[in-house]
């Protein structure tokens, strides 16, 4: 991934009311009909992909800012060299729209100084591309169709009216999010039923690593238990030792993470999935099933089965890298 570069997918997180990338500002963003946000601010350069799919297969908007005249020293004049990519087309004249000859004003930005450049090109019937230009920076925005009509599509019209251009600011920061709040969670502390299955299950996880608590801790008692699980793929093992075995090595490897990190046992069913006993950090961001997940290693097959017990304690037990938010929830293995 590019360094900077920030990808949001709305079906997870509320949209900001306002969007600030180079010298662009999208006010009312919260109005759009928007899905998806890709975008990556740069110093000299700041594009941004606004779509009504997170898997940008239909409506979207491509915008890029270019700030000069720090760009045309630094690059290879990207800013002319895009703008001949993406007028470029086989046709020889202008393709209509919806129909239309071409015209200057379609899905032309509303609030452009009156001093600045236009041109607008249309490579095919469900393109057009605006390009802004003054003698501080450029803008230039792609409208692409999925489906429907370009000049009847609520996402462009919507956005060029929003859009505004304000040159003395140039903005690279990371848009601030806040998550969408989950209410299809279902998260509660175990029972003393389970809390005393769980005790069971510990106990005779030392028996199978022929350990007696206390023997060892922390990761070299997670080494244990993968040196353990190495050893069952090798020699191979039935799916009900394989059963039993993951849930007695399930209760101690996510005990481990619990005495080592801060996690917590609970029981979490999410949307209309029947309730599961997992282990989860403090902030909900992230949660496991220590049992599936041993059963799903006991299960490998093969010389080149990849046995990630060690490996996934010690990225949950030094979490730097794990970016979800709080109350994300995000399964694990």
């Amino acid at each position: 991934m590019m360094k900077d570069l920030v990808q949001i997918d709305f079906d997870d997180y509320q949209l900001p009311e306002t969007i600030r990338f180079g010298c662009v500002t999208i006010n009312s963003f919260d109005t759009l009909p928007v899905k998806s946000l890709v975008l990556h601010p740069q110093d000299t350069r700041a594009v941004a992909v606004i779509g009504s799919d997170p898997r940008g297969g239909n409506d979207h908007i491509k915008v890029c800012v270019y700030r000069f005249p720090e760009i045309l020293g630094k690059f290879d004049r990207p800013f002319e060299g895009d703008v001949e990519w993406d007028k470029s087309s086989k046709f020889k004249k202008p393709c209509k729209i919806d129909g239309l000859p071409l015209d200057p004003g379609m899905l032309a930005l509303e609030q452009v100084p009156s001093d600045w450049q236009h041109e607008v090109y249309a490579p095919s019937k469900s393109w057009i591309f605006h390009v802004y230009r003054c003698s501080d920076a450029a803008v230039t925005v792609r409208y692409v169709l999925g489906q429907g009509k370009m000049l009847e599509c609520q996402l462009f019209l919507d956005f060029a009216r929003l859009l505004s251009l304000e040159l003395d600011q140039w903005v690279v920061d990371k848009p601030e999010l806040t998550l969408k709040p989950r209410t299809d969670v279902v998260d509660l502390s175990l029972t003393d039923e389970v809390v005393e299955e769980l005790r069971d299950g510990i106990e005779r996880a030392y028996q199978h690593l022929d350990l007696v608590p206390g023997q060892i801790a922390g990761k070299a008692l997670i080494s244990a238990i993968n040196d353990f699980v190495d050893l069952q793929i090798k020699e191979g093992i039935k799916k009900k030792l394989a059963i039993d075995l993951a849930v007695d090595l399930g209760s101690l490897w996510g005990q481990v993470l619990c005495e080592e990190s801060g996690w917590e046992w609970r029981s979490i069913a999410d949307g209309n999935d029947q309730a599961v006993y997992c282990v989860a950090n403090p902030e909900r961001s992230y949660c496991i099933s220590p049992t599936h997940f041993l059963l799903r290693m006991l299960q490998l097959k093969g010389p080149d089965a990849e046995n990630t017990t060690l490996l996934t304690y010690n990225m949950l037990n030094y979490p730097d890298h794990l970016d979800a938010p709080p109350g994300a929830y995000r399964w694990i293995g």
